[in-house]
């Protein structure tokens, strides 16, 4: 009794493939089908995504702190494991919320001229704790996204709400190309 089916594809037939190469698909005698794609695409496809990506999280201020603006808040020094990485993500995370207006981050990277690598400074609402809310998305600048062995990072506030939030938390990921 044969109670499967196997089978194969361009990516995209039945639905979108990862990897967007060949995939392969069994359906099993219950009618449901099972896709999976050959080792040596997975692989490639992951090293193109997030086995690459490394996260940095800081505390930028502390948790019971009032948010004040100024430059060079927090700093840090970029390791050669991420010589040649973009900076692909950005978020900006209160503790206790800030009310009336915004408060705006913006990244800088010291070492090359000291280029903003944020087009759009990451904005955090009024009553929100998150910029992952905010009515205006932080955008990145692709012409100054990268980053190189040893240079020096640096998160500087630029506004804060009138009522000002407590703590700072930030988390940047970074990407090869």
């Amino acid at each position: 009794m044969v109670d499967t089916k196997i089978g194969g594809m361009e990516g995209g037939d039945l639905g979108a493939s990862p990897v967007g190469t060949e995939e392969f698909w069994l359906q099993k005698a219950d009618g449901t089908v099972d896709y999976f794609w050959p080792l040596n695409s997975m692989i490639a496809w992951l090293k193109k995504t997030a086995v690459n990506l490394r996260y940095i999280g800081v505390t930028v201020i502390n948790y019971t702190t009032d948010c004040t603006t100024g430059d060079g808040k927090f700093y840090f020094h970029v390791p050669a494991e991420m010589n040649g990485m973009n900076l692909v993500e950005v978020h900006g995370e209160n503790i206790t919320a800030g009310t009336t207006g915004t408060m705006d981050v913006q990244i800088r990277n010291v070492t090359q001229a000291g280029v903003n690598m944020l087009s759009t400074a990451l904005t955090i609402d009024t009553g929100e704790t998150g910029s992952d809310t905010a009515a205006i998305p932080a955008v990145i600048d692709a012409a100054n996204d990268d980053v190189a062995t040893n240079d020096v990072i640096s998160i500087d506030v630029d506004a804060v709400h009138t009522t000002a939030a407590k703590g700072l938390l930030m988390t940047l990921g970074f990407q090869l190309p």
